[in-house]
């Protein structure tokens, strides 16, 4: 479920050093954007070929 996999991802996010804790942190949104192009392209069926 979702709480389960929120709490995991804090608990690994927590693992992690500083320095590379940064680097998920500001490349988060740009991962977060190319989600979301993902998602309308395949809501409009681009580059899914039947």
């Amino acid at each position: 479920g979702t709480i389960p996999a929120m709490f995991f991802s804090s608990f690994i996010f927590n693992r992690l050093s500083p320095s590379l804790r940064k680097k998920l942190a500001s490349s988060s949104g740009l991962i977060v954007i190319l989600f979301g192009v993902l998602a309308i392209l395949r809501a409009f069926g681009i580059g899914h070929h039947h």
